[in-house]
């Protein structure tokens, strides 16, 4: 009887003692209702002077287009400023063609000039020294149909530091290729070599002779 007391005994002692060392459970914490923080709205900012500054210069470059003054749509350009074109080219991929100094800058408002192109107005938004707009316009090749490609304006320095053009081939203008291929063969050559390569140059007398092929076409949708 006393050896089983004993072992009883030894039991309990041990089993006081291990809850003795194990670590007291952690108060059971109080739930706190989560606090609801307001979000104000973002404000819309206001149109900074340099944005506005942008626009202006943006503006100033298609204003001069439709007056045909070439001297004012360069004016705004730095010396080192550029114009690139992603035109679409024979075979349907785009070509990127950097007009990286004055004289294919002027060739390239020359060859716009030369094709009458009027603008029928511009939507455009400005970020600081960054304006991107939609540029709508019409031209002796463009049959009747407004044009609309994508134009970004770079500033820097209060000049235009860059304009990207992405120009756009429509269904009329595909048409028109066609019946030049077929009605004037080397014609249709030399413009898929002032298309496809900026190095044919753009000018004047490029535009001034597209103008005529173009208005040939158009007379024979009539």
């Amino acid at each position: 009887m006393k050896g089983s007391r004993s072992k009883l005994f030894a039991v309990v002692a041990f089993l006081l003692i291990a809850g003795a060392c194990a670590p007291a459970a952690p108060p059971t914490a109080t739930p706190v209702p989560p606090t609801t923080i307001p979000v104000p709205p973002t404000p819309t900012p206001a149109p900074t002077a340099r944005s506005a500054d942008t626009l202006a210069f943006a503006q100033k470059y298609i204003d001069a287009i439709d007056r045909g003054d070439i001297a004012a749509a360069m004016a705004p350009f730095e010396d080192d400023g550029q114009i690139v074109l992603d035109t679409p080219g024979g075979d349907c991929s785009n070509l990127l063609q950097q007009l990286s100094d004055a004289a294919k800058i002027r060739g390239w408002l020359e060859y716009r000039v030369a094709l009458h192109t009027q603008s029928a107005g511009s939507d455009c938004q400005a970020d600081g020294a960054l304006a991107t707009c939609t540029w709508r316009y019409t031209d002796d090749c463009s049959f009747g149909v407004e044009q609309a490609p994508a134009m970004k304006v770079a500033i820097e320095n209060d000049k235009i530091h860059i304009i990207i053009i992405s120009m756009k081939r429509d269904r009329k203008f595909m048409d028109f290729e066609y019946w030049l291929a077929s009605a004037h063969t080397s014609d249709a050559i030399w413009f898929s070599k002032t298309i496809d390569n900026i190095a044919a140059g753009y000018d004047r007398a490029a535009g001034e002779h597209l103008s005529k092929l173009c208005l040939e076409y158009a007379a024979t949708l009539k």
